[in-house]
């Protein structure tokens, strides 16, 4: 795939970095007949001002389903781009990929999901627990929200509670990213992570809590982004509440810089 020089950026050390764009839509191309029509609309959002990064996804299980493999969106968004001149950023998602998943991916994209939904209530080591709970006390600190919301507080056996049910799948996702990392490079892929597909919403001191764990592994938290981790899946889950939306909009939307709006 040919990166288009604008979804790149120096670092501090003089390397490029893949970003993805301030605005982007995912879209499915679920048997690779669709890219063009899709691109065609991203088309008309450019003429009215608005530049969109498309997002072709597609997940293992619908590769499965429909007897395709991962290349088989790249060559389609390839082709569209193609016929329609297309010269804005685009990228190709491997959607809701897993550790034991994401290795037929790594050749046709640069954009990853990784979800690790299931991942949500296996226990984390004691030891681990504790450390993140003492690391981070700013987790307690009392937060007045506008409007009906009212107060989140959490008490320290909420912390260590929230801590035990989803510090292992802020692990796994850390461990599915240097996996990614070891086989493309640091730098050459953008990612985001999903615990949206269970059973039970998260509910907003969840949310909080693990914002904060992802900031445990700096080596590969840090680059898959707090802030628009944070936003991606809170919008993933809106179907729980206004109540989700007004946190997101009081603690994490000011400063925001990229958001990416995945339907």
């Amino acid at each position: 795939m040919t990166i288009p020089t604008s979804t790149v950026t120096k670092t501090a050390v003089g390397t490029e970095k893949l970003l993805l764009s301030r605005f982007s839509v995912g879209v499915g191309d679920r048997f690779a007949h669709q890219a063009k029509a899709q691109l065609q609309a991203c088309q008309l959002a450019v003429e009215d001002g608005v530049e969109i990064t498309t997002v072709w996804n597609k997940s293992n299980r619908e590769h499965q389903t429909v007897g395709f493999e991962p290349g088989t969106v790249l060559a389609a968004a390839e082709r569209a781009v193609s016929e329609l001149g297309w010269k804005l950023p685009f990228h190709c998602d491997a959607d809701h990929i897993t550790l034991k998943t994401v290795d037929r991916f790594i050749a046709s994209c640069d954009f990853y999901t990784l979800d690790v939904a299931d991942c949500i209530g296996l226990p984390a080591e004691a030891s681990s627990v504790t450390s993140f709970v003492a690391a981070h006390p700013e987790l307690q600190q009392r937060i007045e929200l506008t409007g009906k919301a009212g107060v989140l507080q959490l008490s320290a056996s909420e912390v260590e509670r929230y801590a035990s049910k989803y510090l292992f799948a802020v692990k796994s996702a850390a461990q599915i990213y240097r996996h990614i990392a070891e086989a493309k490079g640091e730098g050459k892929f953008i990612t985001e992570v999903s615990m949206d597909e269970t059973d039970t919403p998260q509910t907003m001191a969840e949310m909080r809590e693990s914002n904060a764990q992802g900031e445990e592994d700096p080596s590969a938290w840090a680059r898959l982004g707090r802030r628009r981790w944070a936003i991606c899946a809170m919008l993933s889950i809106a179907a729980s509440g206004s109540l989700l939306v007004l946190f997101l909009v009081v603690l994490i939307a000011p400063g925001l810089k990229k958001v990416e709006l995945a339907a």
